[in-house]
């Protein structure tokens, strides 16, 4: 955290992380997500600032975030090559979660890479399952009903683990970027009148 002018105090994108792995420690799952995924938007706008919103977030995790955290489906669901979480499923879960306060979605972008051979005969439907046991898999169940031809495929999303590597590929960008401005316009400012006091009464005590 660094200082700004009298009585305030910045925040950066690394003190973000800082406060989602606080939050992972003290069992803060709710908190940790939520600002776990405002870090692929913030890296993303670095990275492509012209893109649009869910195109840089969707390829910033695909590009950074994969190497590090990148589940296969399991192999009667699909095929193997094929991958659970990726940058459309996070991008979903961000828009659900932040904006509706909720995991669930009715539609998923790239569903292709999930939908078996036979799904054109079937109405589809989509959920996200969050867990927050450590020793809990990610995967994707898909439940099939013949007579509604209806069929839910639902994807297993580990919470600690996605704060971790998410946290892991950000830290990773921003302290390895060529351009640390960059990341400027994504400092926050936070005014205090106690820090006030404790400024100006330093600036006074040296200056006397």
């Amino acid at each position: 955290m660094e200082k700004g002018g009298w009585g305030y105090l910045s925040f950066t994108a690394l003190d973000r992380i800082n406060e989602i792995e606080f939050a992972l420690k003290n069992k803060m799952y709710q908190s940790a997500l939520a600002l776990t995924l405002t870090l692929p938007d913030i890296c993303g706008q670095v990275e492509m600032p012209s893109a649009r919103v869910g195109a840089r977030y969707k390829s910033w995790f695909d590009q950074y975030v994969a190497p590090l955290y990148m589940p296969k489906y399991i192999a009667d669901i699909a095929a193997p090559q094929k991958r659970i979480i990726d940058g459309s499923v996070c991008y979903r879960l961000r828009c659900s979660y932040l904006h509706a306060g909720s995991d669930f979605i009715k539609e998923m972008e790239g569903k292709n890479a999930i939908r078996s051979e036979d799904d054109a005969a079937y109405k589809i439907s989509y959920h996200l399952f969050l867990t927050i046991d450590e020793d809990s898999a990610d995967g994707i169940e898909c439940n099939t009903d013949n007579s509604t031809k209806e069929r839910e495929y639902i994807v297993h999303i580990n919470v600690p683990t996605l704060c971790r590597k998410v946290c892991e590929a950000a830290r990773n960008y921003i302290q390895g970027h060529s351009n640390p401005s960059a990341f400027n316009n994504n400092i926050i400012w936070v005014f205090s009148s106690k820090k006030w006091k404790q400024d100006s009464d330093s600036f006074f005590q040296e200056n006397e």
